[in-house]
């Protein structure tokens, strides 16, 4: 059994002792001072802790401050666009055919006068009579789209940035069910075209060389025949405009325009078809093209109280980053596809023309109408080469192959909208 250490009890007794007394000893030195307030006569306890603004907004800030000049010299512009697009040949499908005529009622051979073939590439065999499907009806006509512009007011100039996306166009053609036309009619060989009831045939070349009529080789479609083409574009530009050269804005002014842009423009084109007897053949292309650099250009201004009439001209000088693919498939094999990506110069030339109404001293009816101009564009209807080959045994084969061929496309259109201001 452990006992207790009295000397070291005795120790701490003496101690507590000692402590009260001292503690009784500074109470009489200070008992001549007034009592602090508080309850008891205790000096209260000082709490130091300040709570910190909890604002969201607050604009001796200086990035609220920033913020809020800024908004308070913009403006804001919302636009529906109906544009249309207009590149390539877009004529015949297939390749150019040597000495068709024209007769005395204005018809041309092959495109509203049939003409007799044989198919070539298939031992030569009579199809009767055929007409070559041409595009002219593929284009792309009142596509809609958006356009929005933030513009902010500078010290010495403005500031503008754009973005616009039109919708994805498609037009199409068909000629469905040749065959089951000849059936209702009687016809018992119904592969075989007439005049009121033709095939359709894609041109071919020769090695490289445009045929004839009389020896021609082609793509022939009995059955049923239908192409495709589709767009789409869209893109942003960053332009910083100089003050305007009339004082206070109002009356005729100048203003130079530099920045940067971009530009991109998808396009799509295809044709399949098939035989009595055969499985589908059909061509595909595609073309993606991604235009970039500097612009320049300026902005010519009428303003006065009630309304602003303005033209801006400008140019882009730089870059297309293209990527171009073309495949096939006939009569059911697949063959050779073709990608191609290059980089080439392009540019993008546009000039708007609009004009507002001033309604209030916040909003404004905007209309305007826009004319591009796109060079160097690789486009998916040009991009095709519809050629044959000769094997070893004689045969013709089809080759359907690519060469990237850049064009111009035109667009112009439309705008109609409001301005918000600040």
């Amino acid at each position: 059994m452990i006992r207790p250490n009295l000397r070291s009890f005795a120790a701490a007794v003496a101690c507590l002792i000692s402590s009260s007394s001292l503690v009784s000893a500074q109470d009489a030195i200070y008992s001549d001072r007034p009592a602090p307030p508080g309850p008891g006569g205790r000096y209260p306890i000082q709490d130091h802790f300040q709570r910190g603004n909890t604002q969201l907004w607050d604009e001796n800030r200086p990035i609220e401050r920033f913020v809020g000049k800024v908004a308070s010299q913009s403006w804001l512009k919302l636009e529906f666009l109906m544009w249309n697009y207009h590149g390539g040949s877009h004529d015949l499908i297939g390749a150019p055919v040597v000495g068709l005529q024209t007769n005395s009622a204005g018809e041309v051979q092959g495109q509203t006068q049939t003409v007799p073939l044989l198919d070539n590439l298939n031992g030569g065999a009579d199809i009767g009579e055929a007409l070559f499907p041409y595009a002219s009806a593929l284009d792309n006509q009142d596509v809609p789209g958006i356009r929005g512009t933030l513009g902010v007011a500078l010290t010495g100039g403005e500031m503008e940035l754009s973005f616009f996306g039109m919708e994805q166009s498609t037009s199409s053609m068909a000629a469905e069910d040749l065959s089951a036309a000849r059936t209702r009619v009687g016809l018992t060989d119904v592969a075989f075209g007439t005049t009121d009831f033709p095939n359709l045939a894609v041109p071919l070349l020769t090695d490289g060389l445009p045929g004839t009529v009389a020896d021609l080789n082609a793509l022939i479609f009995s059955e049923s025949f239908s192409a495709k083409m589709d767009s789409q574009m869209w893109g942003s530009e960053f332009a910083l405009l100089t003050e305007k050269s009339a004082p206070g804005g109002a009356g005729a002014s100048w203003q130079w325009l530099g920045g940067f842009r971009y530009v991109n423009l998808d396009e799509g084109f295809g044709f399949s078809g098939t035989s009595v007897g055969t499985p589908i053949t059909s061509v595909n292309s595609s073309t993606v093209n991604n235009f970039y650099g500097p612009q320049m250009g300026g902005r010519a201004a009428l303003t006065s109280k009630y309304f602003t009439l303005s033209a801006t001209p400008r140019i882009m000088m730089g870059l297309n980053d293209n990527t171009s693919r073309v495949s096939s498939v006939y009569q059911g094999v697949a063959g050779t596809s073709y990608r191609d990506r290059t980089v080439d110069f392009g540019t993008v030339t546009q000039i708007n023309l609009a004009a507002e109404l001033h309604v209030s001293p916040q909003f404004s009816i905007y209309g305007g109408y826009d004319f591009m101009v796109l060079t160097g564009v690789s486009q998916a209807f040009d991009n095709v080469v519809y050629d044959t080959a000769v094997d070893g045994t004689g045969a013709r084969l089809a080759d359907i192959k690519q060469n990237v061929d850049l064009g111009q496309v035109f667009v112009n259109g439309f705008s109609l909208g409001g301005v918000f201001r600040y």
